[in-house]
């Protein structure tokens, strides 16, 4: 038997799925997600975005903490993310 690997993914992901492109363009224009580009440092893995517009408050990158939160998305990677409040 062949194996169906979207629906094994759809069941066995750790990860979010992805939204779709017209959706998350809305919510960006919207201001409920911020595109920009990710930065992994090579030598930390630690990630950040540089946002292509400044959050309100001046903040024009934010830190993305963890592999899970990047949801697969590798060094220079166009991306929309949440920007959550400070913890």
């Amino acid at each position: 038997d062949a194996y169906d690997l979207d629906r094994f993914e759809e069941h066995h992901s750790v990860f979010d799925p992805h939204l779709p492109y017209d959706e998350a363009m809305r919510l960006v224009k919207s201001r409920y997600l911020y595109s920009g580009r990710l930065h992994v440092d090579p030598l930390t893995l630690r990630a950040s975005v540089s946002l292509d517009t400044p959050i309100p408050g001046g903040n024009d990158e934010v830190r993305i903490d963890g592999w899970f939160a990047r949801n697969r998305a590798l060094n220079g990677d166009k991306v929309v993310v949440k920007v959550l409040e400070d913890r």
